[in-house]
């Protein structure tokens, strides 16, 4: 389970607009179920893959897969931003800002997340 190989090979299909990009083994989906089955408990796994799924449209899948990844999360910073990116593909705003507003207590300095949600009309302030 390598979160960013994982997300490399998620940006890639997108860039090239497919499920399976040349020399890739497997569908993107698949890598993702792997490494689900290898460590069901990497919350990181599961944010990436609740974006992925929420990218796609496939909203309750998103939503089952966020579950999973709240429950692990602990207080792993990069994991509550993930979860507030997939939230806000889900148009959740409300629970976006409370991820984003999380991720910079642990000290988290990514912005994308909160410029997002600004340019949306949704960042408090």
């Amino acid at each position: 389970n390598h979160a960013r190989a994982l997300y490399a090979m998620t940006r890639l299909a997108k860039r090239q607009g497919t499920n399976q990009p040349p020399g890739a083994r497997y569908l993107i989906e698949c890598y993702y179920d792997r490494a689900i089955r290898f460590a069901p408990d990497d919350a990181m796994v599961r944010a990436l893959y609740s974006n992925y799924l929420a990218e796609r449209g496939r909203a309750t899948e998103a939503r089952q897969q966020l579950a999973v990844a709240e429950a692990n999360a602990g207080s792993d910073g990069q994991v509550i931003y993930n979860l507030g990116l997939a939230y806000f593909e889900l148009k959740d705003y409300d629970k976006a800002t409370e991820f984003a507003k999380k991720a910079q207590e642990l000290g988290i300095q990514f912005t994308g997340l909160q410029q997002r949600l600004k340019r949306a009309g949704k960042w408090p302030g």
